[in-house]
């Protein structure tokens, strides 16, 4: 019985932390700008809605030689263009920017390239970890060189950033059959391999 109870919460522990995480958004607001495509046609003008989805369980890294912190992808993301619909994107880090010390003063994101929008105060003061943002306009606001499915590339003005955590209380008994199930399945694990309830 004891082995039994010890996979249980050995599985728990490996499990129940990613399923109560609260995913929290990147949104970028703004409009295309020149050197913007979609199928090999321009598409300047357009108001977009850059999203990244990102997970308030990671940590942040510091790096020894910047004053940036990163968490590392990949994340995934997606962009609405009006007109166009929304087209998936992915992101394989991203990052704050450091005014001062536990300043955030920007924020950096990594595709095929990289592009930061910096703020002329700071947006939060725990650089370590991803945490709600109110709605800021950059001072510095382009992008550049976001690339898509089908042709896309979007060049463009940052309009707003802000960053919202979603959070889902409604799934809490949802969250706790799953829980449930595993450890069912892990009991059922250790009867299969023949593990002794004494």
């Amino acid at each position: 019985m004891m082995k039994k109870s010890a996979l249980v919460i050995f599985v728990l522990l490996l499990f129940v932390p990613s399923l109560f995480a609260d995913p929290i958004t990147w949104v970028f607001t703004g409009t295309t700008s020149a050197g913007s495509q979609f199928n090999g046609n321009p598409i300047v003008g357009l108001p977009f809605e850059l999203q990244i989805f990102l997970d308030t369980n990671q940590v942040g890294m510091p790096s020894p030689m910047l004053s940036d912190i990163f968490f590392v992808g990949p994340h995934p993301g997606e962009i609405e263009i009006q007109g166009l619909g929304i087209e998936p994107m992915g992101f394989t880090m991203v990052g704050y920017f450091l005014g001062s010390p536990n300043q955030v003063t920007g924020v950096e994101m990594f595709q095929l390239g990289f592009n930061e929008l910096l703020f002329s105060s700071p947006i939060s003061s725990d650089p370590l970890h991803l945490t709600p943002i109110s709605p800021v306009t950059p001072t510095s606001n382009g992008l550049s060189m976001l690339m898509g499915p089908n042709g896309l590339v979007v060049n463009g003005t940052v309009d707003t950033f802000s960053a919202a955590v979603v959070s889902t209380p409604e799934n809490s008994t949802a969250t706790m059959l799953i829980c449930a199930f595993i450890a069912v399945g892990a009991l059922r694990l250790a009867r299969r391999l023949g593990w002794s309830a004494h």
